[in-house]
């Protein structure tokens, strides 16, 4: 199976971007394996969930392990720092300038502001803790975990994160259109990361909730047996 049959997908270059790979070259899924330790046929299963929800269900990423889940969500969180969220403050900056001491645009920007501070804590929390918590349990370190048992971590993998589309910042970016800003073309680009971003948002979260949850809930399982 080939990479490049996928590339219908709106979410094709958005998704593999993140893998820092070359969107004009066709890759098989050997070709694709020395690119990045991720499983490539994982990386086609993301691609069918942003597609269609009916890949929102554990069993099409049960057989993946653990370490090739956790290689996806690192990636993922490195392209959100890297990527999206610059791109998004570029966006801003230019409707900034085209829309100098408009009280909205800055109201805008404030809200962005807030919501990468929280978002941030959030991607550092889970790199500080939760994850590295999953690794110390598969390697069964049982003294690092009790350290790291004073935060309850299952509740936390399970249950914390926020519907996306909740935060102000979301509902602002897709409702620019409607203030009659300049800088059409800037905000038509600005809602059409957003919408990928959310909807890569809500991926990572089942893959957190549903997929990492459950095989961490398994390791804890077979540590007390």
């Amino acid at each position: 199976m080939e990479l490049v049959e996928f590339r219908h997908s709106k979410y094709f270059e958005f998704v593999v971007a993140r893998l820092k790979l070359s969107n004009n070259t066709n890759y098989s899924l050997n070709e694709l394996s020395s690119f990045d330790a991720l499983n490539p046929k994982l990386l086609i299963n993301i691609i069918n969930a942003f597609d269609d929800d009916w890949y929102h269900s554990n069993e099409y990423f049960e057989d993946f392990t653990t370490n090739e889940i956790l290689e996806y969500l690192f990636s993922t969180h490195a392209y959100y720092r890297e990527s999206v969220l610059p791109s998004i403050e570029r966006l801003i900056l230019h409707l900034q300038k085209q829309n100098y001491g408009n009280p909205m645009v800055r109201e805008f920007r404030n809200c962005y502001a807030a919501f990468k501070k929280e978002f941030m804590h959030h991607l550092a929390q889970e790199e500080r803790i939760v994850f590295p918590y999953i690794k110390l349990l598969q390697k069964s370190n049982m003294h690092l975990l009790a350290q790291l048992q004073q935060v309850d971590v299952i509740s936390l993998l399970a249950h914390d994160h926020d519907p996306t589309e909740s935060h102000p910042f979301f509902a602002w970016a897709r409702g620019l259109r409607r203030l009659n800003l300049a800088g059409i073309h800037d905000i038509l680009k600005l809602e059409i990361i957003v919408n990928k971003f959310t909807r890569d948002l809500k991926i990572h979260a089942f893959i957190e909730e549903e997929v990492l949850y459950f095989k961490c809930a398994e390791l804890l399982s077979t540590k007390k047996t």
